[in-house]
Parts: C-alpha cells; structure tokens; sequence
C-alpha cells in the first residue's frame, strides 16, 4: 500500500501490513525494494496479498503488483502488466504515463543500488 513506509507483520511472517510511499523528491522505485520484499515475504510464507493505495488510486496498487512481478519473478513489462490486467481488468495502469516508464526503467535495470 501507498502510505508511510513501515512494515508490522504478525508472527511467522504470514501477513502483515507493508505501507510503500514515494521518496520525498516523489521518485517511485527508492522505496519499492522492501513492498517487493514485503510480498515475496508472504506469499512465501501462505499469506494472501492485497495490495491498496490511498495516495496513488488503483493504478498505485498496479504499480507495486507490476514492480513485484518485475523484480522477483524477472517478468518483463508487457508480462507484468498483462498479469495485473488479468487479475483486474480495470486497472488504470496504462493510463499513468509515469507508472509505465518506472515499470521500464525497473525491467531494464532492476532496483538501483541506492534505493
């Protein structure tokens, strides 16, 4: 979820609440390594994921959802956005210009070093 940048999670790793935002100059990716970590966590562990955003709107959740199958499943951008669209045909994703080119920029070089 978009929000504050904390994480609590119940015993087990299982579920939990990880809340991603932006970075405070707004960049997308400085802060997108631990939700991605975050969700690997628990689906790993048999926890159901949701993924929401207050600040972003549905295209947010997308966003976070597409990083993720980007980064730690190694989809390309096309495959991971087909997925999300899949599973929420009327997610906005296509529709946020700067959505899709952090989601480029993530497939051609992953989560930089300094984020």
């Amino acid at each position: 979820a978009f929000g504050g940048g904390k994480q609590e999670g119940k015993e087990g790793g299982g579920g939990g609440v990880h809340t991603y935002s932006r970075a405070i100059n707004g960049a997308l990716v400085t802060n997108l390594r631990e939700a991605c970590e975050f969700v690997a966590k628990a689906i790993t562990a048999g926890g159901q994921v949701a993924v929401l955003s207050e600040e972003e709107g549905e295209a947010g959740a997308a966003f976070v959802v597409a990083s993720y199958l980007i980064v730690e499943k190694k989809l390309k951008v096309d495959d991971a956005v087909a997925a999300v669209l899949a599973s929420r045909p009327s997610s906005p994703i296509h529709g946020n210009a700067e959505f899709m080119k952090n989601l480029r920029f993530l497939d051609r070089n992953g989560i930089p070093d300094w984020a």
